[in-house]
């Protein structure tokens, strides 16, 4: 019941097993608040063990907010395992529906590139405010063909009444 509980652990939580972490990130995940978020956001940047990584990943995507988008994405241009990046793709596309988490995962947007850019295309695709559907639109020019290809794989789910001319138009 302490308020001061998930940070007190989250000091231990380097010092354990990587089973033991990946309990203790979920237990953390279960409590929910503002230190927890902090500390399993740590966990995802500074473990070296994959479980543990997967582990706060799934526990940010659950409880995690804007604050949570630039952990995941740093973490996503980062991974070698496909796995990883799959896993961390779903934290992404989980995260709260807001303009604040939006902006936040545009503005990672416009910092990656590569397989990561991608990847975060992907993550986009479970929202559908026009700032984000303007995005994908404007995704679909890119230089990287993976890129382009997700925003119009992303595109063709998203569309809406709006959009669906405009994307009608680029095919053409």
């Amino acid at each position: 019941p302490s308020k001061a509980a998930s940070a007190t652990f989250g000091k231990e939580l380097p010092k354990l097993p990587a089973e033991q972490q990946v309990w203790l990130i979920d237990s953390l995940a279960a409590r929910g608040d503002s230190a927890a978020q902090t500390v399993i956001a740590a966990a995802l940047t500074a473990s070296a063990d994959p479980e543990v990584r997967q582990a706060a990943a799934q526990a940010l995507g659950r409880i995690g907010d804007a604050r949570s988008v630039k952990p995941l994405a740093q973490a996503l241009a980062t991974v070698s395992s496909e796995t990883e990046a799959n896993t961390i793709v779903a934290a992404l596309a989980g995260l709260p529906a807001g303009r604040t988490t939006d902006k936040a995962m545009l503005g990672e947007l416009k910092a990656s590139q590569g397989k990561a850019r991608a990847q975060l295309v992907v993550a986009l695709g479970t929202r559908r405010s026009p700032e984000v559907l303007d995005a994908l639109l404007n995704e679909t020019e890119n230089a990287d063909p993976a890129v382009a290809k997700a925003a119009y794989r992303v595109l063709a789910k998203a569309a809406t009444w709006a959009t669906l001319p405009t994307l009608v138009r680029k095919f053409i």
